[in-house]
């Protein structure tokens, strides 16, 4: 059975106080700083919105300023040039126009004329820069193209369904080569080769595999896939891949720097997705193939990789721009596009920089398939200079905000940065073509609305600290001046337990000598004698048990008392207490009557502390019978429980009192109990025991007809 333990903490009236003070003072204080800071920032919030939606506005009208300006420079490029006559003009005529207007316009820094065939007409004529397919791209061979990439298609989807439905990738293998054998199209030839490879490389084939991705680089280098991927690349990483499977570890090391050396030199011609790719993959193979390497042979390879990683990329060049120009005229022409007189935009990052390109398609005639692109690339800087300082200084801007223009990674591209704060309160991608920066609103440092609203807030909000820091800091004095009151009674407790405990000791000398005289045959005569012996060893034991109950209580007020459990007979406790009593009473003229009923059973308890506790309950029955009546003791079985009653016929109790009487020093100072001696701690020690061993104690009491106190004990299971 698991004893609990009488609480400690919920006599001491020093603690109580202090755990009531921080239930009613402290905790309140932490939830009014609590709410009072989220309201205040609640209030925060709604105006930083408000602020945030004012300057929302603004950047949406300076992006609508922005764009007039973009479409007023294509309407001026119109009017210069008349794209809708430049393709009946000689090619000489062609050249001076656009001569003409790079040297007039400094917003843009070149002009590319693209033919439907891939041939750059503008500035390097004759030369080839960008060819995919050996199918004429003009305006008689459309359908031509149309059939080859449907056929391509309807072949692509049989060796699919063959190699990955019918489970026959040797079917597959075979279309794949047909197409390479009899396709026209450069890139469709490299395409198939590359799916052969690929489907050697699933079947771990590898030397195989490895020989058709050298096809692919040997025989069509400039060849893209239909989603714009470099083949090259591609069949070069591959073949690093199948080098490493064949354990030809130094080979594999060679051809992945002659890639990482090939994409660098080659950076202008890849978009920055397409460079990270492969640089990711890159940077992994070669983590992983370095340990295969040892002394001088690592260090030769990581000091070539090291100065790979230091070269830089290369800008953006023309054929990257020609190649993009001519893939956005290709596409026009598949999905049957017709003139129409005006500037579209190409814009984009690559090799980590963007480019605004300017194209109109061109027809010798209006509403004809479309024949030729005419692209201007603008010069960024120049754009910067020219455009965005008109609606930077735009006089209807409040004066507490600045504009500024931030590329991807929020650094500032155009914008003075004095009197800026860190970060903008509003970010918005500028429309099309310039979505590759955007627009922030800045509030200034010498923003008033900004700074006055946050510094009402922040002056509330300091208010409140302050006030919750008075709080805490009173809260802290009184918690101490408590503290120090519990020494100073736990000291008198100390005291107390000392002096008593000294008493002791005269105490059990006198009751020892009196019960040694009391058996001499010189005072068996004498029966005056013999009285007074009496009086003394009971008044004596009396003494004896206050010194006790005094003891007890100190020890349990500082929680150092200890109880020795063991199973004991109830009935044999009750009768010891009873009969230890019994002298006591007989000396007051009072009668004790012990009714138990048989067979009670064993309880588990600290006889000692057991026994003190009953003594206290009729002493204090003895004490509040002032005409002595009897005393009754029952002890009886109830609910698994050991139920003793102490039962007088004394003075009783007042109601008022009844709920105070187990409290500590507790003593009723009316009526006739005034006059009985006592210190007001044999109930309060009563319960403490009782409580220890899981029980309970209660009281039944009618004033001027006497009591009865109850304790439970639990029996053995």
């Amino acid at each position: 059975m698991k004893i609990k333990p009488p609480s400690i903490l919920s006599k001491n009236w020093q603690l109580k106080l202090a755990l009531w003070f921080l239930a009613l003072i402290i905790i309140p204080s932490f939830l009014l700083a609590y709410f009072a800071g989220r309201a205040l920032e609640a209030e925060r919030l709604v105006y930083r919105q408000r602020v945030v939606a004012s300057y929302e506005r603004l950047a949406r009208f300076a992006t609508s300023e922005i764009s007039q300006l973009i479409d007023a420079e294509r309407q001026r490029w119109l009017e210069n040039i008349a794209p809708r006559n430049l393709l009946a003009l000689p090619g000489e005529e062609q050249e001076r126009l656009l001569n003409q207007l790079l040297a007039n316009d400094s917003l843009i820094s070149d002009a590319y004329l693209v033919s439907s065939a891939g041939r750059v007409i503008y500035p390097l004529a004759g030369q080839i820069f960008y060819e995919q397919s050996s199918v004429a791209l003009g305006r008689e061979t459309v359908p031509e193209l149309e059939t080859w990439l449907l056929k391509f298609r309807q072949l692509t989807e049989q060796a699919e369904d063959l190699e990955f439905k019918e489970n026959n990738p040797a079917g597959a293998i075979r279309i794949y080569q047909g197409i390479a054998d009899t396709f026209p199209a450069p890139h469709l030839k490299a395409i198939a080769l590359g799916e052969i490879a690929r489907i050697y490389l699933f079947r771990a084939e590898w030397q195989i595999a490895h020989d058709y991705y050298g096809q692919i680089i040997e025989n069509y280098p400039e060849a893209r896939d239909l989603h714009n991927l470099h083949l090259r690349f591609y069949a070069k990483y591959q073949r690093v891949v199948t080098l490493d499977n064949m354990n030809r570890r130094e080979e594999a090391m060679n051809a992945l720097l002659e890639l990482y050396r090939d994409l660098l030199n080659h950076s202008d011609e890849v978009n920055r997705t397409q460079y990270d790719f492969f640089v990711e993959r890159i940077q992994e193979f070669f983590r992983r193939l370095i340990t295969g390497f040892e002394g001088e042979k690592q260090q030769e390879y990581s000091t070539l990789y090291s100065r790979l990683q230091e070269q830089k990329k290369k800008n953006i060049g023309a054929k990257y721009l020609v190649e993009k120009l001519h893939q956005r005229l290709s596409r026009d022409i598949i999905e049957r596009g017709t003139y129409r007189n005006r500037f579209k935009f190409l814009s984009d990052y690559a090799v980590e920089q963007p480019y605004l390109v300017a194209y109109i398609l061109l027809s010798r005639t209006e509403n004809q398939v479309v024949e030729a692109a005419l692209g201007l690339e603008i010069n960024l800087e120049q754009l910067k200079k020219q455009i965005f300082p008109r609606i930077m200084n735009e006089e209807n801007y409040p004066e507490d905000v600045a504009i500024a223009v931030l590329d991807e990674n929020r650094k500032i591209v155009l914008g003075g940065e004095e009197n800026l704060l860190n970060r903008p309160a509003v970010l918005l991608p500028l429309r099309d073509p310039l979505n590759f920066w955007q627009l922030g609103v800045f509030p200034t440092a010498q923003n008033p609305l900004l700074q006055g609203g946050f510094r009402a807030l922040y002056l509330k909000l300091g208010g409140i600290f302050l006030l919750w820091l008075f709080i805490i800091a009173g809260s802290a004095a009184l918690l101490y001046h408590l503290r120090k009151q519990q020494l100073l009674s736990l000291q008198k407790s100390t005291f107390i337990s000392s002096v008593t405990h000294e008493l002791k000791t005269p105490l059990t000398s006198i009751r020892m000598f009196a019960e040694f005289l009391a058996k001499r045959e010189s005072f068996q005569g004498d029966t005056e004698a013999r009285k007074y012996l009496r009086i003394l060893q009971a008044e004596s034991e009396r003494l004896a048990r206050m010194v006790d109950n005094v003891l007890d209580y100190s020890k349990i007020e500082r929680g150092v008392k200890k109880y020795q459990f063991e199973y004991e007979e109830a009935e044999a406790v009750v009768r010891t207490a009873v009969d230890a009593f019994r002298y006591y009473a007989e000396t007051q003229g009072i009668d004790i009557q012990l009714d138990i009923t048989d067979s009670l059973g064993e309880v588990y308890i600290d006889r000692h502390a057991i026994l003190q506790a009953l003594l206290n309950l009729l002493s204090n029955a003895a004490k509040y019978s002032p005409d002595k009546t009897p005393v009754a003791v029952s002890a009886r079985e109830s609910d698994g429980f050991l139920a003793i009653r102490v039962c007088d016929r004394g003075i009783g109790i007042e109601k008022k009192h009844l709920k105070h009487i187990f409290e500590d020093y507790y003593r009723v100072e009316d009526g006739k109990a005034a006059y009985v001696a006592g210190t007001g701690l044999g109930l309060a020690l009563v319960k403490h025991v009782v409580e220890a061993h899981g029980g309970e104690v209660a009281v039944e009491s009618e004033y001027g007809k006497g009591s009865t106190f109850t304790i439970k004990l639990p029996l053995k299971s």
